[in-house]
């Protein structure tokens, strides 16, 4: 099946996504090499950067929304209402609202131990939950599963990619590559 432009999504819709997907990596590593956060009175080195990075990660994620709501993406090469299309609808809201949640709940974690945060060293950012709430391992807890939660979605997205460019040879794949200008 040929892609027209009409099918294809805009450049600015791919560039959220691939930088998505960088920050995500980023943000991945970092979290899996910092150090043990309860150990810690303040973030610094790599917690500090985790910090920062899941917060440029909710701005992308808002900016991305707002373009979703100004220039809706195309319809699906796959029109017909079945059980992919309903997977594909809940995956995608999935990624989205964890990719707003997981931060927001990390962001949370860190208000509540009391540190004083910045966003990359930029500007202070404010508390946005008290400190020293007995929530604390809980929201803490909340932030690790939405983390596995957005995992296991990212997980099934690429699979459906790759089963839509290597079985259906559809062209699904293509319309969110970065030279696709078919």
């Amino acid at each position: 099946m040929s892609n027209s432009i009409q099918e294809q999504y805009s450049p600015v819709a791919k560039f959220f996504h691939w930088i998505t997907v960088l920050l995500i990596i980023a943000q991945c590593t970092i979290g899996w090499t910092m150090p043990d956060v309860d150990d810690l009175q303040s973030p610094e080195g790599l917690v500090s950067l985790h910090i920062s990075v899941g917060l440029l990660i909710l701005l992308v994620m808002l900016a991305r929304l707002v373009w979703r709501l100004i220039s809706p993406a195309p319809k699906p090469l796959h029109t017909r209402v079945t059980l992919t299309v309903i997977a594909a609808k809940f995956v995608h809201g999935g990624l989205y609202l964890l990719l707003a949640i997981s931060p927001i709940l990390g962001w949370m974690n860190a208000a509540e131990r009391g540190w004083n945060l910045s966003f990359f060293g930029l500007m202070q950012l404010p508390a946005i939950f008290p400190a020293n709430s007995d929530l604390l391992a809980t929201i803490g807890d909340w932030h690790i599963a939405s983390v596995w939660a957005l995992l296991a979605l990212i997980g099934l997205h690429v699979c459906a990619a790759l089963y839509h460019q290597i079985i259906l040879k559809d062209g699904t794949l293509t319309r969110m590559l970065p030279s696709s200008n078919r």
